[in-house]
């Protein structure tokens, strides 16, 4: 974070986070807290280390921590916005379609889990079916791998369907209330269900067509946006590389703000994603280089497990009017090499 960046952000959080001397001893400085939450953030080092690092006892960072982390998220939260006009959905689509060739996506959606510690008298929870403890992430991100929508806190036992299935955002998607265009579609795995505004890929348990593998294909690359945006989320924020050990409502927070920090650094800082850090296509030929977030963060986030759920007859057309339309009119020269 550059100095600019970290002094803007100060000055949004200060009146928040201020408090007042004591007859004992001096506050704490809203500098030296955003300092260390910041650090927090990136690095993931323990509240010990900290410590040392800043001078500041532990049981002193743990209580103004979830203080700071809230000023921050309600600093920035305005750069996490669900379109909400045809305007800005159509901005997102061309996007996908100019960088992805995926025409008609408001975006990819995947679910994660992060690790926590086993929050006390949880019982099964946040177990998740990795035989670890975690809260679930769920996001939608355009094609600039910034995060459109996010939904926090669910238990680890949760599924990406599941959690989908139970947001608020997918009740607004069905009744319309979000301005979408008709015929949008949202992007996800095989974890989610095949509906009427989510794209899903064939099962590969099934004797694929061809160009069904090359729809699966398509999606697949499409959906790198959001693998991208994740990766990058956990390169920057190294709190998320291993199991939290704080409360849950802390990680809650953790959570949001890395998010929020993600979205606010992609559009004030140039050189926030640095050459080679995320997943490009070979511009002449189409070979996937694969980003270095993948040797940073393949530990890191966990996927979710499946949803499994009735496909309606008209989602299972659409899906096929995308599979002849990426053989047919939007068919890209390099693409048969990739499903071999």
């Amino acid at each position: 974070m550059s100095e600019d960046c970290f002094n803007f952000l100060l000055d949004k959080v200060s009146d928040k986070i201020t408090k007042q001397d004591t007859t004992c001893r001096a506050a704490l400085t809203p500098k030296i807290k955003l300092q260390i939450t910041l650090r927090f953030l990136a690095t993931g080092n323990s509240l010990k280390s900290l410590s040392y690092e800043f001078r500041v006892a532990p049981c002193s960072i743990s209580k103004f921590l979830p203080d700071v982390l809230i000023a921050i998220y309600e600093a920035l939260k305005d750069y996490i916005q669900v379109p909400n006009t045809e305007e800005c959905w159509r901005e997102i689509m061309d996007g996908f379609n100019d960088k992805c060739n995926f025409p008609m996506c408001g975006g990819a959606i995947d679910g994660k889990h992060v690790q926590i510690r086993c929050p006390a008298h949880s019982g099964s929870d946040y177990y998740n079916y990795k035989g670890t403890f975690s809260i679930v992430l769920l996001a939608v991100c355009d094609s600039e791998l910034k995060f459109r929508y996010i939904n926090v806190g669910h238990y680890g036992r949760a599924s990406d369907g599941g959690v989908f299935a139970r947001s608020n955002f997918k009740k607004k998607l069905e009744e319309m209330s979000l301005n979408a265009p008709e015929g949008m579609v949202l992007l996800g795995d095989q974890a989610f269900p095949l509906t009427d505004y989510l794209m899903t890929p064939y099962s590969r348990r099934l004797n694929l067509s061809k160009k069904q593998k090359i729809f699966n294909y398509r999606l697949c690359r499409a959906r790198r946006t959001v693998e991208n945006a994740f990766g990058v989320l956990v390169s920057k924020f190294r709190i998320l590389e291993k199991p939290i050990a704080l409360l849950a409502e802390t990680v809650d927070k953790i959570i949001k703000t890395c998010c929020v920090l993600h979205n606010w650094l992609k559009t004030r800082s140039s050189t926030y994603i640095e050459p080679g850090l995320i997943d490009e296509d070979n511009s002449e030929t189409g070979d996937l280089v694969e980003g270095s977030w993948r040797t940073i963060a393949q530990n890191s986030f966990r996927p979710l497990g499946n949803f499994s759920g009735n496909h309606s007859r008209n989602a299972h057309r659409i899906r096929e009017h995308y599979t002849d339309y990426f053989v047919g009119q939007g068919r890209l020269e390099w693409q048969d090499r990739m499903i071999y």
